[in-house]
C-alpha cells in the first residue's frame, strides 16, 4: 500500500466530508486519519490515505477533481528513516498571548534541530481583556541533543514571557 497526505482548503459547508471519503472508498483506499476544522467560515485539514500502489494516481486526480468544493493538495508521503537515539517529547504551553510569542518558542525549539511532529495552538478571549494562548506540541528529538540545556533554555524562555511550561516524554 502507498501512502497519500491530502491537504485541503474550501468554504465550510455540508457534504465536503463526505465528497473526501467517496472518492477514497470509489478507488478503494483507505481513511487512515484526519485533522479537520472549521474557522471562521474556512474548512481546513489534512487527510492521509492509504491506497494499492496503481491506484493511487486516478485516485489523487480525482481528489483534486473536487475543485470548486475544496482546493486541494495530494503528495505521496515518503518513508522517513528510522533514526537512532529519537527521543519523543510533549511541550505545553499557556500564558498570555503577544505578537512573536510563536516565533519565539519555535525559535528555541529548532535551534537543537528539533523535528515538530504536531503542534496545535489557540488563542482565547481571557476573562478582565487580553488573549490567552494554548500550545500543545509534540517534538521529536535527535540523539546527541542535550536536553538538560535545552531544556533549560525553554524555562528561561518561559521565565522571562511569563508563560506556564511543561515538557514531558511523550506517552506519559
Amino acid at each position: 500500500m502507498d501512502v497519500l497526505v491530502v491537504a485541503f482548503t474550501g468554504d465550510d459547508g455540508p457534504g465536503l466530508v463526505h465528497a473526501l471519503a467517496e472518492v477514497i472508498s470509489d478507488h478503494g483506499g483507505s481513511w487512515e486519519s484526519s485533522h479537520m476544522v472549521s474557522w471562521h467560515g474556512v474548512f481546513a485539514g489534512t487527510l492521509v490515505v492509504t491506497a494499492e500502489a496503481d491506484r493511487c494516481e486516478a485516485l489523487a486526480e480525482d481528489l483534486r477533481a473536487l475543485d470548486g468544493m475544496l482546493q486541494i493538495h495530494v503528495r505521496a508521503a515518503t518513508r522517513t528513516p528510522v533514526r537512532e537515539g529519537v527521543r519523543s517529547i510533549r511541550l505545553d504551553v499557556v500564558g498570555r498571548d503577544h505578537p512573536g510569542i510563536v516565533e519565539e518558542f519555535t525559535a528555541a525549539i529548532a535551534r537543537p534541530r528539533v523535528n515538530v511532529r504536531c503542534l496545535d495552538s489557540r488563542s482565547t478571549q481571557m476573562p478582565g481583556g487580553g488573549q490567552e494562548l494554548r500550545v500543545h506540541a509534540h517534538l521529536e528529538v535527535g540523539g546527541g541533543t542535550d536536553l538538560h540545556a535545552w531544556f533549560d533554555g525553554l524555562h528561561d524562555l518561559a521565565r522571562r514571557l511569563d508563560v506556564e511550561l511543561t515538557l514531558t516524554p511523550a506517552g506519559e
